[in-house]
């Protein structure tokens, strides 16, 4: 049941934010992938761009800046091993060294296809407290763009970030924050954690709050 609420989530997404259906072809071939992949990063994904609709509208910005980048935040996740990527408890310094490169690689795989939010998939977790990727890896930046459009790329990235970690804390059970015994954090836990860990973006978190 709450995958098909999501899933009428997204569809009402798509019709309310009027998006062609060639532009529809090009992203949902990717969330099928991470559908397949591990249900439950696709359910996240999902929820990332709705949350970061939600944040679009209440910052009177575009829409589409954050929900189509949102839902294919975490297509580089289809390249880690599901053993990692499904593992809760004793996560080791192996295991977050394979998880830092799905940012690098949902870039290279969105790239050729949806440019803006290759950038933004890149970013999204570059500027939290231990941001990753780190600058040295980021590649080649092959899109069509602006200085001012790769700024506002990166902007949007960091408000993904905050969505991402807001959904990730919220709903992803595991023993970060409780070694060995996995939890959900508390509504009050989660958003000093969120503080905590994206300090540079305190003064929306609070609003959104």
């Amino acid at each position: 049941m709450k995958n098909k609420t999501l899933e009428v989530e997204l569809e009402n997404s798509f019709q309310e934010l009027e998006i062609p259906l060639e532009t529809r072809r090009k992203f949902v071939p990717y969330l099928d992938i991470l559908k397949s992949k591990d249900l439950a990063t696709w359910e996240h994904s999902v929820r990332v761009g709705l949350l970061g609709r939600r944040i679009a509208d209440y910052m009177h910005e575009d829409p589409h800046a954050l929900f189509l980048p949102g839902i294919v935040h975490d297509v580089g996740k289809a390249l880690i091993d599901s053993r990692t990527l499904k593992k809760t408890v004793g996560f080791n310094a192996k295991d977050k060294e394979q998880m830092d490169q799905h940012p690098l690689y949902g870039y290279l795989l969105l790239e050729g296809v949806a440019p803006f939010s290759a950038l933004v998939s890149y970013y999204h977790h570059y500027f939290g407290n231990g941001g990753y990727p780190k600058k040295s890896q980021l590649p080649c930046i092959n899109v069509p763009f602006s200085e001012d459009s790769k700024h506002w790329a990166k902007e949007c990235a960091k408000r993904i970030g905050i969505a991402d970690f807001w959904d990730a804390v919220t709903h992803r059970k595991n023993d970060k924050y409780s070694p060995g015994k996995p939890r959900l954090p508390t509504k009050e836990e989660s958003f000093e954690i969120l503080q905590k860990n994206n300090r540079s973006m305190r003064y929306l978190i609070k609003q959104l709050y």
